[in-house]
């Protein structure tokens, strides 16, 4: 059986209240053996629809048009005239649901043994006697960042979500490049690093994923983290919403602390808390500006980072060295370099969860120094920015 068959499935419901959506959590997790995590909107691999929701049509308008081919299980007293759904009459029994999330799953095992046939027919050498190079040729070879989005699709996925670019000058889609980190897990994390360095102590925070608690413990003399949980366990906890993850609290004596940080050096799951920041960063923001970020601030990096020891991401080297070259509004960034926005939303959530990025203010003393001086671009970029959004 194939492993996107056998692993859980990641669903958001659309919809639905927060009651609904525990009674969902909890049948997936009884009656359905852990078949699927119900998660953020933005992390799903497939949607449950309410179309008995005021302004259904609408909602459903929007969100098919934004994702047309995400496999949507459809729940509605009388089926709708839709295309490739999955549908359930009400009332709802959970066995009914439980199939069609089986049957999804198959589909989409189905779905990437196609691609991985595809990918190998395209990676196959050229037919014997045929060369398609000549010895005096020379071949450019691509980036890291470039070879890891075409040959791994799924890293751009998993890490970066699937939104297509939005209209950053329509102020009613402007809101949804945005998340809010406090309405995830990450928020949690975020504190538990900051009081474990402010106090000097370690800090545990247990998570609850199905029916086991998982540890993680934060050691602020040595910058590392024990993480019981499987990088797939913390990529369902990072994308499930607050109301969903249960989670406690506990600090640690100086002495116990001590203790840890030396038991720590011969335990399995030790890791650098940056790297673990980064993806809990990536996995939450999917793609996304954490909210307040500015759109027409220049941001820049505060130094270099060290990006192989850092989770890849798509284009990763091109946004790195355009911002630390010369800082500019992150939608800009992306239209320069011509990638898709979320590709640099998830480069920039990731660098503000270990405070790597910093927005570059200008004063009026400066503004006038820097229109001596600026490069013959400059006004290019600039018009460039005011069309994307929505200056005049």
């Amino acid at each position: 059986m194939s492993k996107v068959a056998e692993k859980p499935l990641l669903i958001a419901a659309i919809g639905m209240d927060s009651r609904a959506c525990e009674v969902l959590r909890m049948s997936f997790q009884g009656p359905g053996k852990g078949c699927c995590f119900l998660v953020d909107e933005g992390a799903a691999e497939a949607i449950i629809f309410n179309m008995d929701t005021p302004d259904a049509k609408n909602i459903w308008n929007k969100y098919r048009a934004q994702h047309p081919k995400k496999p949507t299980i459809v729940m509605a007293l009388k089926k709708p005239d839709f295309d490739d759904i999955y549908f359930i009459g009400k009332p709802v029994r959970i066995e009914q649901l439980i199939q069609k999330v089986n049957v999804i799953k198959k589909d989409l095992a189905a779905l990437k043994e196609e691609l991985d046939e595809t990918e190998i027919i395209l990676e196959t050498s050229p037919l014997d006697g045929i060369n398609t190079v000549t010895p005096t040729e020379k071949i450019e070879e691509p980036t890291d960042s470039i070879t890891s989005f075409k040959q791994l699709p799924e890293l751009d996925h998993e890490f970066c979500g699937s939104s297509p670019d939005i209209d950053l000058s329509k102020p009613d889609k402007k809101q949804a490049a945005f998340y809010n980190p406090s309405d995830f897990l990450q928020a949690r994390l975020q504190w538990a690093t900051e009081t474990a360095n402010n106090e000097g102590i370690a800090l545990q925070i247990t998570v609850k994923v199905n029916n086991d608690w998982k540890v993680i413990i934060f050691l602020p003399q040595s910058k590392r983290i024990i993480n019981g949980l499987s990088d797939f366990q913390l990529r369902v906890v990072c994308t499930a919403p607050k109301y969903c993850t249960a989670v406690k609290v506990k600090r640690f004596s100086t002495e116990d602390s001590q203790n840890l940080e030396e038991r720590a050096n011969n335990h399995g799951s030790v890791e650098s808390l940056k790297p673990f920041m980064w993806k809990v960063a990536l996995w939450t923001a999917r793609g996304r500006l954490p909210v307040g970020t500015s759109l027409t601030t220049p941001i820049k990096l505060k130094h270099w980072p060290n990006l192989t020891r850092l989770q890849n991401t798509p284009n990763i080297m091109r946004i790195a060295t355009i911002i630390s070259d010369q800082p500019r509004p992150l939608p800009l960034v992306a239209k320069v370099l011509n990638i898709p926005q979320r590709h640099v939303f998830s480069f920039y959530a990731a660098m503000c969860s270990i405070k790597l990025t910093e927005s570059v203010e200008t004063s009026p003393e400066k503004t006038t120094k820097v229109t001596v001086t600026k490069h013959k671009q400059r006004g290019l970029f600039g018009r460039i920015l005011k069309r994307l959004i929505g200056r005049r």
